[in-house]
């Protein structure tokens, strides 16, 4: 099993004010592609979950247009291949999407740049259980050591820019939702209905 942070993320780097910006689903995609081939890792089993759904649905459509080109030509796929996506809860319809209020607040332009440094662990602890069920709560480990790896390096100084992948998602909606229309990969959805964001309601539309 192979795990890893994206720019912005956890313990990997965190550059601020860079153009064109490093966390766009694009990079991440690009990141995941360059690490597995580091590796020398060639197919896949992909397991995803909130925007690592929307990086796996680009890799998805990578797959799926290596595939079709590979088809026309006679010729074998390169790059890597997917062997199956398994999904967790996460954007795959950004339509179904219900970001929470302070999701819409770090995407403002004005609001959101000063939201990262007010973020503390009292408030941060009681979003984070919002998005849990009854009847599977957090841990306050698990509490602890998320906030710990959110602002590491600095990474509370970006949170506005990472929450520009939601409207991304809406920006690049025909391309990752038609990926998963057209494919032959495999895919499932693992869903966990408590979630208000892309709980039940996701699954079922």
């Amino acid at each position: 099993m192979i795990t890893f942070d994206y720019p912005g993320y956890g313990f990997s780097d965190k550059p601020r004010g860079l153009e064109p910006s490093p966390y766009t689903i694009h990079t991440y995609a690009d990141v995941a592609e360059q690490l597995l081939t580091h590796l020398g890792v060639a197919r896949v089993h992909v397991l995803a979950h909130d925007v690592g759904d929307t990086v796996a649905q680009e890799l998805l459509a990578r797959h799926n247009s290596r595939q079709s080109e590979a088809g026309l030509t006679g010729g074998a796929s390169d790059g890597l291949e997917l062997i199956s996506v398994a999904f967790l809860n996460g954007g795959l319809l950004p339509e179904l999407h219900r970001p929470l209020l302070q999701q819409h607040l770090l995407g403002n332009a004005y609001i959101g740049p000063l939201m990262g440094p007010l973020v503390r662990y009292e408030r941060f602890a009681i979003s984070l259980k919002a998005v849990f069920g009854p009847r599977t709560p957090p841990t306050e480990r698990f509490l602890r050591d998320t906030y710990a790896a959110l602002c590491f390096n600095g990474g509370n100084l970006i949170l506005h820019e990472l929450i520009k992948y939601i409207p991304q998602r809406l920006e690049h909606r025909d391309r990752w939702v038609g990926a998963l229309q057209i494919t032959e990969v495999p895919l499932v959805l693992i869903n966990g209905p408590a979630d208000p964001i892309s709980g039940r309601h996701a699954a079922e539309g």
